[in-house]
This record gives C-alpha cells, structure tokens and sequence, in this order.
C-alpha cells in the first residue's frame, strides 16, 4: 500500500517538479524550510511546560527522597536555589502535592494547631509556650501563603514573657520573609495589610514592631512615625499635594485642548486649613413663646365683721390663683469645621506664544515670536479661573505671563531639514512594509499559478490516461474483428494513410505497455 501511494505521489508531483524553473525551485524550498520552522517553532511555544514551585526551603536530605519519589513516578522536575527549591509542570502540580502528601512528604512542612493534636503529660511549661509560638507562627504562616500574590511565607515571633510590673514589660516582635509571584507584585495596602494581620494575631504586639522582607532582603514594610504629630504631618502633606496635582491637572489639560501640548504650562500652590475647629452655639427668641407649665390653686374664704353694721355676720368668698411658667424657643448648634479647607490659592500659568517665518538680514528664513494679545490672555486667564475654582472670598491669585517657550535652533534651513529627514523616515517605514507585503503577495501568486498549472497538467495526464485505457479496451475489441473482416483491414489502411500521426501515437502507447 505504501509502494502504491510512493509511485501515486512521484507520478502526480514529479512532473509538476520538473516542470519549474531553477528560480521557481529555490523559492519554493526557502518558503517550505520557513513554513517547517515556524512549525515547529510555534509547536514548541504551544507544548512547553511551564513549571512552578512544588516545595522550597528544604533540605539535602529530604529534596533528594523527594526527587526519587518523582523519579519513580515518571514526572519532570528542575531543581533552583543551590537544590533547596523543586518545580514541576504546573498542570502536574496539584496531583504530585496530592501524591508526596500520602507517603509523608514534605516531613519538615509547616506545622499549625495541630501539634497539640497529640498530648504530652510530661510536657513542661517552657515547651507548652513553644509549641504555642510555633503553632502561631504556623498558622500566620499558612494565612500568608494563601494570598494570591504570595507563594510562601515564613513568619518568626517574639514574645517576652510577662512580667509582674507594667513598666518592665517589653512589647513583642514579629519578623515576615515573603516569596513574592513575580506576575503578581504586592502592593503597598497589601503590604500593610500583611503587618495589621499578623498585629492582631498576636496579643500585644503592635503593627510598627512587625518588619515585612521579601526573598532578596527587601525592607517592604515602611517605617512607621510613632510621633503622632509627625503621623499628622505626613498626611497633610499628602493631602497638599493631592490638592495641588488635582487642580493642576485640570487646568493643564484645559490649556493643551485649547493651544495644543507643550505650549503651556501651570502651577498651583495651595494653603490648606487642617484646624479643627468645634462651636456650640445656644440662642433664644423671645417672640416666640409656649407654655411649659400652668398651675391653678382656688381658695374657699368665710369671716365675720361685727364692726359694719350694715353687713350680715357670716359671710363667704372664692378666691383664684393661676400661675403660668412659659418656655422661650431656644436653638442649640454644634458645629465641626471640616479639615482640610482650601484658604486660598496660588496659580501660576506660563502660555507660549506664535511664531512666524520671516526673512532675516541675510536673505534666510528665520523664526520670528510674537507674543499673544492681551484679549487672548484675558480669554485663557478665565479658562484657567473657571478650572481651579477660583475665589475672590478666599483672596486667590492668579498670574498668567506670556513668554517664548522656544529653545531649538532657529536656522529654517535646520529646522525643515529636521522635518524632511521625520517625513523621509516615515515614508520609508510605510515603503518597507508595503514592499514586504507586496513580496509576499507576488510569492502566493506565483505558488498558486504554479499549482494551477500542475493540476491543469495532472487533469490533462488523466485525460490521456483514461484516453488511452479507451482505446486500449476498444482495441481489444476491434483486432479480433479486424482479423475475420478484409474490408476493414483496407479501412484501417485508409485511416493510417489519412492520419498517419494519430496511428504512430497509438502503436506507441501500445509499444510502451
């Protein structure tokens, strides 16, 4: 089968082969050497493994059990770091973990709260406090490593023992190596995070007295100011300088819309107010009234006056008293001024002017500036107000000044040099590639004209072949007729005295079989 399809395959192209010229042949094997590289080329991209770390910080020891292990279960490795450090394929990775974890691997692991799991009734109090320690520094050590931008971590504790007065007490510490994923860098909030985390783990211990590194010694965590006043000036800087950039970014990018980029520039300085202020405010209108309380008391009153004649000896009365407390309308205000309040603001804008080609005294076009009129600076000095928020309450300022911001040359034969020389550069780039693409498509055309001519010349080749088979069946057919039939010999004759080509073709494919 495979002789038949070898004799199929050189009867088919081997014609088609031939029939190229020697400048048709070298393009063709170049274009099939390059497409047989890309190939594989593209193949190896596809099919390469990418490893990743499958344990590190091990020993002599136990890196070689385990790379027996993975010997013996046929799985690549590399080993890094002086052999404390062994990768595998990373789609291997979870599989291989799951496998050197049923015989024990790796011994020397990270041990957390388990370690109580078994008891020891002879255990003093100094390794009770140890294996506490160990067991913390275990579990943040498991936490860490589980973020996503953290391979592995170790984590060391110090705490001091307790002691009977407050003043000789020492505070504890905390010591954190990170193994950073080189794709995913921490950030500094992350970075934060991690000491904050580790703070509140451990009973006592602050986040300043944790110091966070990375693999090569790098200090990530950053210092902290335990002076609060010091803490308090750092962030109103901070809170300045955000201000500053705000404002100066709108109205820069106001004035590039409007002249263009590089033709302005601004600067904003602000003072803020960081005073906290707190007013409790208490009034009261006396024109509006309610009433708060009423109280009514009546008197019954009988008595007798002998020395008027004219009146009865006994006698009654009923005497009524009201008292009313009203409440006057009062209004209570607590008032806390918001930190951080822009006072006033100074900004500073330096705006290019034009330039025009003129004739020096030399006869040479030279570059003329021409400072900006003072109604287009009136116009930018209100675009500039209108960005910034300007205040007249607050007193801000506000200055534009119009200045040449040229420093090239102004030789015009320099500088249209320049301009030619970019022009010419960029043109020949987009020659470049036109040309490249222009080569490409001549080469494709010339392949596919190649191929429609060796299927023109294949499909031809079947034609003859089949043709020939025709005749070769009717002949079979014809010769013994010819053989009993005189008068068909003579018409033969005639025929081959007619066409004598055509006969001579046929007796030599038939010579040739």
């Amino acid at each position: 089968m495979f002789n038949y399809l070898l004799e199929k395959f050189k009867s088919s192209v081997m014609p088609w082969w031939q029939s190229l010229n020697s400048g048709k042949k070298i393009s063709f094997i170049l274009l099939a050497v390059f497409s047989v590289v890309l190939g594989i080329v593209i193949f190896a991209q596809v099919t390469k493994a990418s490893y990743s770390v499958l344990y590190r910080n091990l020993d002599s020891q136990e890196a070689g059990q385990i790379i027996d292990q993975l010997r013996g279960s046929k799985v690549p490795y590399r080993i890094s770091e002086g052999g404390t450090e062994i990768l595998v394929p990373s789609s291997k990775i979870n599989d291989v973990r799951l496998n050197l974890a049923a015989q024990g691997y790796p011994k020397s692991g990270i041990i957390g709260y388990e370690i109580f799991d078994q008891t020891n009734l002879g255990m003093t109090d100094f390794l009770q406090k140890v294996n506490y320690r160990r067991a913390l520094e275990g579990e943040l050590t498991k936490t860490i490593s589980s973020l996503k931008e953290v391979e592995s971590a170790r984590v060391h504790l110090v705490i001091p023992e307790q002691r009977l007065f407050k003043e000789d007490e020492k505070q504890p510490t905390a010591s954190v190596v990170l193994y950073l994923n080189r794709s995913k860098p921490l950030s500094q909030r992350q970075i934060e995070g991690i000491a904050y985390l580790v703070s509140s783990s451990v009973e006592g211990l602050p986040a300043e007295n944790v110091t966070i590194l990375d693999a090569s010694g790098r200090l990530l965590s950053a210092p902290r100011q335990t002076d609060q006043l010091a803490q308090l000036s750092s962030s109103q800087l901070d809170v300045k300088k955000n201000i500053e950039a705000y404002l100066q970014e709108k109205a820069q990018s106001m004035l590039d819309g409007v002249m263009g980029p590089n033709r302005s520039i601004v600067r904003v300085s602000a003072d803020l107010n960081f005073d906290q202020v707190e007013k409790t405010s208490e009034s009261y209108n006396p024109d509006s009234t309610v009433v708060r309380s009423e109280e009514t008391t009546e008197e019954n009153q009988s008595a007798s006056d002998t020395n008027d004649p004219n009146k009865k000896k006994d006698s009654s009365g009923t005497k009524k008293t009201t008292i009313r407390n009203y409440e006057v309308t009062k209004k209570l205000e607590h008032l806390v001024s918001q930190v951080g309040n822009i006072k006033q603001l100074r900004v500073s804008v330096s705006v290019d002017g034009t330039y025009n080609m003129v004739k020096g005294a030399d006869g040479k076009m030279v570059r003329q500036y021409t400072p900006r009129q003072q109604e287009e600076l009136d116009k930018l000095l209100a675009l500039v107000r209108g960005a910034v928020g300007f205040s007249d309450q607050r007193g801000d300022i506000i200055e534009v000044a119009n200045l040449p911001f040229e420093t090239m040359q102004d030789d015009w034969e320099e500088q249209q040099q320049v301009k030619r020389d970019i022009a010419i550069r960029y043109w020949l780039n987009i020659l470049y590639k036109i040309l490249g693409l222009a080569v490409a498509v001549f080469v494709l055309l010339k392949l596919r004209k190649s191929y429609n001519r060796w299927n023109e010349r294949r499909i031809a080749h079947r034609r003859f072949l089949d043709a020939q088979a025709e005749i070769k069946r009717k002949a079979a057919e014809i010769i013994p007729k010819v053989a009993q039939e005189p008068k068909l010999i003579d018409h033969i004759r005639k025929i081959a005295d007619d066409n004598p080509k055509e006969i001579a073709k046929v007796i030599k494919t038939l010579m040739a079989e």
